[in-house]
């Protein structure tokens, strides 16, 4: 249960995962994340992947307590997605680690290595009309540690959005204080390439091509450690 209907009633304010048993073929729910009665993690999406070493990692957007910015949260499973490390704000790490973010997703590189993409802006306000987002990705080693490793970039070089991200589905522009804009949908993915470098792939419009200020951006790490590396 939650206390907080900001955005409806109710939103979510538990992370769980399900597990599926390779032996029995059942599927069994495990908490990863309980939530304070005034957290909402009802962002959209929640995305999950497995490192090569076998370590589950979940990700999603949300805000621990309410009147908290939006932070994309990382978690880590070494036992098959049973027990989980405490959520882990990825966002911090950027300079200031101010602002909202949203639309969180993950890859597995090496062993102990997960590699985190998402929208990012300074404002404080994420429905706001005249905000700028940009596209960061980060590398996260030692998850569960007291000091976690983050080795982060910003993939694009640009603003990829201009305006408020809606993250209420139909329900965008219609709930008191949410914003309208629902135009970058969910196209978002973040992969680690052959060589170790991680990629990624997001919706770009407010990229000035003649015209036209809709498209695709695309972009890969250039330089710097390997993903597929434990130790960068």
């Amino acid at each position: 249960t939650t206390t907080d209907t900001t955005y409806g009633s109710p939103p979510i304010s538990t992370i769980k995962l399900a597990v599926r048993d390779p032996e029995s073929g059942l599927w069994t729910d495990h908490l990863g994340n309980a939530g304070a009665d005034d957290a909402n993690f009802g962002n959209f999406w929640m995305a999950s992947a497995v490192d090569r070493g076998g370590y589950v990692y979940a990700v999603y957007s949300g805000y621990a307590h309410k009147g908290q910015p939006m932070h994309v949260w990382l978690q880590q499973s070494k036992d098959h997605g049973v027990t989980w490390t405490a959520p882990y704000a990825v966002d911090n790490a950027l300079p200031g680690a101010s602002g909202n973010d949203l639309f969180g997703w993950v890859a597995g590189g090496g062993k102990g290595v997960a590699v985190v993409s998402w929208y990012h802006t300074t404002a404080s306000d994420k429905n706001a009309t005249k905000i700028d987002w940009r596209v960061a990705v980060a590398q996260v080693r030692d998850l569960g540690t007291a000091r976690p490793s983050v080795l982060w970039g910003y993939a694009s070089d640009h603003s990829v959005h201009h305006g408020g991200i809606c993250t209420l589905g139909i329900f965008c522009g219609i709930l008191p204080g949410s914003s309208s804009d629902r135009t970058l949908l969910d196209f978002f993915k973040v992969t680690v390439m052959p060589d170790g470098s991680p990629a990624v792939v997001w919706s770009d419009n407010n990229r000035q091509d003649g015209d036209a200020r809709t498209g695709v951006g695309f972009a890969k790490q250039s330089g710097g450690p390997s993903a597929w590396k434990s130790r960068p």
